[in-house]
């Protein structure tokens, strides 16, 4: 299962700095099983808009569920273009309202969202959306969130041992608050309260819950309803804390089993430290659940990949079961390595360079239940080459060239699901593959880009800028030197696709290296492994700021001497930084480069002042560049002075701030 954080505001959206944190899109979290799109979105704030996108041109076709009616839980839905197109099928659950259930032939689900979303406050009624829209009341039981009616549905399960829950702040303090009547439970009385009173009612009564003619709860609910009530009804015990034995726990197990879960495994578990050795900022290796010896594994940032990193997990290779690989640079060169992982249930290739030729090697995995292949340069005669993998039970080749009713399908178990894109629905290119893996440059390198989508356009820049379809720098393969630091940019484009995200990356260039360094001020005790001599050992970080590539400050100033044993003439000073604004990582206030002929002989050369009240919320490594004119010298100081105190709209607001440090360049 996948979940998607596509928004976490409340009251409305908003742009800016100061909101970077969560993220600027109202309520709305959207739910998919592993190797699928979204089926399941809860509430459909400004947030809904980023599905389309996830769902990578296919229409939508699931459930909403609204928890209440809110503005800021239902403007999404008219700018939803993924459920108001042609194939969708939406099915929209809205909470039943109190009048609804006063009035005998009270106005329909429709109708009431009609009311904030018609003319004049809008210039369309919810008739006016795709005809495949339907609109239910949902009858939740005083106020409790969807879990337990609607999952019993759609397959429910965990995510790297943890459960997640999904309530709006205010239904919940509603909830524990209880209304006119009283609380809602109270685990003092002998009956617990009034919930469990509403429900044991004979279902004529008038006060039974839920109403009569209406979906009733199961005796499954109902127990696991009670056991939650004696055991924790504020909320903070996790099931996963409950002993094996537990009635909750087990009634919830059978309850909300995951796919993961039906598996039994018979390997052991893989040794701790190995696990996470190989855990990097690029690749998560996470159990399936809470004390399971099997292991998912996802792979991020297309531009890292190696397919040494896959070679990597070896060690690992009975205990991976799940193996995600979405939009990664993978080849046919790397299914011999991908099919030594014996024990694989789930595979995801959507989106890489395997062929049809690569995929046959495939079928010595004999436990494979589900395998994606969207967005690949599979032909649906390809697909014979899968047919011995009897346990293969889906299969995804959305985005494909093959079209639907092509396939000949002989596993009367398995389903394909697949479709062409149409000219109404473009397909988003991967981003280019940027080949060099040195990006700090000693002489000219040949720039090498590369993408698998035949007849795509690369257009890059060297000024940092986003290219552009016609303007920008056409990339010619083996025409393009790279001699001096550049900060390069590259975008693919094809006529009748959606171009592709931007890649960044910044190549460095060093003409003097010095020959010794002196820190002038201490380094943070947890940030300092090989002390100074970090900042000149050509040896880039990535954004794990622990593995001892990076010196921290924070307690002081980064200020380090830079000696030459021969006098050099510079004019150009590049530091190579992080910026990590949720662990308080923020650009520096400023930046100072002085030089002379000593120590006791210096002047300022430059200085720079980062602009930290724009700095975005996500990671990313930033270079710092000083230019001054031509001296020589002998000495060079570098002082970064880190935030003294974090802003109002930061988590640690008021707090000092960090800068972040693994190389310095003289030019």
């Amino acid at each position: 299962m996948r979940i998607h954080l596509c928004g976490v505001r409340g009251s409305t959206p908003a742009p800016g700095a100061e909101f970077v944190r969560y993220g600027g899109h109202t309520s709305c979290v959207a739910i998919a099983p592993d190797s699928g799109a979204p089926r399941l979105i809860l509430d459909a704030g400004t947030g809904l808009r980023r599905v389309t996108g996830l769902l990578r041109g296919e229409p939508f076709a699931g459930t909403i569920i609204l928890t209440h009616l809110h503005w800021d839980h239902v403007h999404g839905l008219p700018f939803f273009s993924a459920g108001d197109r042609d194939g969708a099928r939406v099915t929209l659950l809205l909470p039943e309202q109190e009048e609804a259930q006063r009035k005998e032939g009270s106005a329909g689900a429709e109708e009431v969202l009609a009311r904030g979303m018609s003319p004049p406050h809008f210039p369309i009624t919810p008739a006016g959306l795709e005809p495949a829209t339907f609109f239910y009341w949902l009858y939740l039981l005083a106020g409790l969130v969807v879990l337990l009616i609607y999952w019993r549905q759609y397959s429910a399960g965990t995510m790297g041992g943890a459960e997640y829950f999904y309530t709006p702040v205010r239904a919940a303090e509603l909830l524990l608050k209880g209304g006119k009547t009283g609380p809602v439970w109270d685990s003092t009385r002998p009956d617990l309260g009034l919930l469990l009173q509403r429900i044991h009612l004979p279902p004529e009564e008038e006060k039974h819950m839920p109403p009569k003619g209406k979906p009733q709860l199961t005796e499954t609910e109902v127990t696991i309803l009670y056991q939650w009530l004696k055991h924790d009804p504020t909320h903070s015990i996790r099931v996963a804390d409950l002993g094996p034995a537990d009635t909750l726990r087990q009634l919830a197990a059978s309850l909300f089993k995951g796919p993961a879960e039906e598996d039994v495994y018979d390997f052991d578990p893989a040794d701790e430290a190995t696990v996470q050795k190989l855990n990097t900022s690029y690749r998560i290796v996470y159990p399936v659940a809470l004390h399971s010896p099997a292991l998912n594994v996802d792979f991020y940032s297309p531009q890292f990949f190696k397919s040494s990193q896959l070679k990597d997990l070896e060690p690992l290779s009975r205990q991976i079961v799940a193996l995600n690989l979405d939009k990664m640079p993978v080849t046919d060169a790397d299914i011999p390595t991908i099919a030594r992982f014996s024990n694989l249930r789930v595979l995801n290739l959507s989106f890489t360079g395997v062929t049809g030729a690569g995929i046959a090697g495939l079928k010595t995995l004999e436990k494979l239940k589900s395998l994606s292949l969207s967005g690949t340069v599979i032909k649906a005669e390809d697909l014979t080459a899968l047919s011995p993998m009897k346990s293969l039970r889906r299969l995804y080749v959305w985005n494909t060239a093959i079209a639907p009713g092509t396939i000949r399908n002989t596993n009367g178990s398995l389903r394909i699901e697949g479709g062409s894109r149409t000219d109404t629905m473009l397909l988003k290119l991967n981003p280019p593959i940027l080949q060099n893996e040195e990006t700090i440059l000693r002489e000219p390198v040949a720039l090498r880009l590369k993408h698998y989508v035949p007849g795509v356009t690369i257009r890059y820049s060297v000024d940092g800028s986003e290219p552009d379809s016609s303007r920008s720098l056409l990339y010619t393969a083996g025409q393009v030197m790279l001699t001096q630091r550049t900060d390069f940019s590259a975008q693919a484009f094809k006529k009748g696709w959606l171009p592709s995200e931007v890649i960044h990356t910044y190549f460095y260039s060093e003409k003097y290296r010095p020959d010794s360094v002196r820190m002038l001020q201490p380094i943070d005790s947890n940030y300092m492994k090989y002390g100074g001599k970090t900042l000149i050992d050509l040896t880039k970080g990535d954004l794990n700021f622990n593995s001892g590539k990076w010196l921290g400050f924070r307690k002081n100033k980064m200020e380090c001497l830079l000696f030459f044993d021969k006098p050099i003439m510079a004019s150009d000073v590049t530091l190579s930084a992080q910026v990590n604004v949720g662990a308080s990582i923020m650009p520096p206030v400023s930046i100072e480069v002085w030089g002379g002929a000593g120590p006791g002989a210096l002047r300022l050369l430059s200085r720079i002042t980062p602009d930290t009240a724009k700095a975005p919320g996500s990671a990313y490594l930033t270079p710092y560049d000083l230019s001054f004119h031509p001296v020589r010298v002998s000495c060079i100081k570098v002082v970064m002075t880190p935030v003294g105190k974090l802003p109002e709209w930061h988590g640690e607001k008021g707090k000092k701030g960090w800068v972040f440090v693994d190389e310095v360049f003289v030019n």
